[in-house]
């Protein structure tokens, strides 16, 4: 395609009041333009959005949102850089939040975050005793706070936008040990997330003992339960499936499981749009 021209606020009125136009292929091409035009786009529309008519106003909705998704999306994969490049978890994780909800005022989540870690101002914090640190989390984020499972919704996608997890207080293995993660860095908890095929836990400490499941309220689970779930998912019981996983990694799964979701939903553009932002953090060919 040749490199279009921006256009002129003029030009950009003009295509939005074509938006409840009665011809479907004419607001498809004026959408479309607009959309490409970006950001400079946003006033119209937004003006368009509670101005126009009935079906101008719902277009117009529509594509000022997809407009913002786009540069969430641009961000979100201008944030994770190369592959091989170390990111921030807790940065990645909320601008993948800001993908679904675009306005989020990511700030006002990281202040909650901020009281959480004010919990875990205890003796057993200053300890450096893993199985005491363990247990302070597990009373504090799995009773106090009430960070659990979604067992009913288990594929629900807001299991696994962050902010979504700390309005509702439900999310999937992941999301909610990212949680556990961010609140314990903010105290300088040693506390580590580890990706095992089918399940994901936290750990604490450094000598893989005091492991601890957010899913179920944070519960300790023993590293020889792992391996028995492991054996029985089918997956052999190897130790290298207990191993600390790097943010990077972490973001990548948690992108992936949003394909998941909105394939079992049904939500095929949802889906293709995650694959590609998978495709760009983890560097592989999101999973068919």
């Amino acid at each position: 395609m040749a490199h279009e021209r921006p256009l002129s606020a003029s030009e950009l009125q003009a295509l939005v009041s074509l938006l409840d136009d009665r011809d479907p292929a004419i607001v498809r091409t004026c959408r479309r333009r607009l959309e490409r035009e970006g950001l400079r786009a946003l006033p119209a529309l937004d003006q368009a959005a509670i101005s126009g008519s009935a079906r101008g106003r719902l277009v117009a909705r529509h594509a000022a949102r997809r407009i913002r998704e786009l540069e969430a999306d641009r961000v979100l994969l201008g944030f994770a850089g190369p592959a091989e490049q170390a990111l921030d978890l807790e940065e990645g994780a909320f601008l993948l939040a800001r993908t679904s909800n675009p306005r989020l005022d990511i700030e006002r989540y990281r202040d909650r975050l901020d009281r959480m870690a004010d919990d875990l101002d205890a003796p057993e914090a200053r300890s450096g005793d893993p199985e005491a640190i363990a247990r302070l989390l597990r009373r504090t984020l799995g009773v106090r706070h009430g960070l659990r499972g979604d067992r009913r919704n288990f594929f629900d996608p807001q299991n696994s936008f962050v902010d979504r997890v700390l309005d509702r207080g439900l999310g999937i293995p992941i999301s909610l040990s990212a949680v556990y993660l961010f609140v314990a860095r903010r105290r300088g908890l040693p506390l580590f997330g580890v990706g095992m095929p089918g399940h994901f836990i936290v750990q604490c400490g450094d000598d893989g003992e005091a492991l601890l499941d957010p899913f179920d309220g944070g519960s300790r689970i023993r590293r020889s339960d792992c391996l028995a779930f492991l054996e029985r998912e089918g997956y052999g019981a190897s130790e290298t499936f207990l191993r600390v996983t790097p943010d990077r990694l972490i973001l990548a799964r948690m992108i992936v499981n949003l394909v998941h979701s909105y394939r079992r939903l049904g939500q095929q553009n949802q889906a293709r749009r995650y694959g590609a932002l998978f495709e760009r953090v983890a560097d592989e060919p999101a999973p068919l």
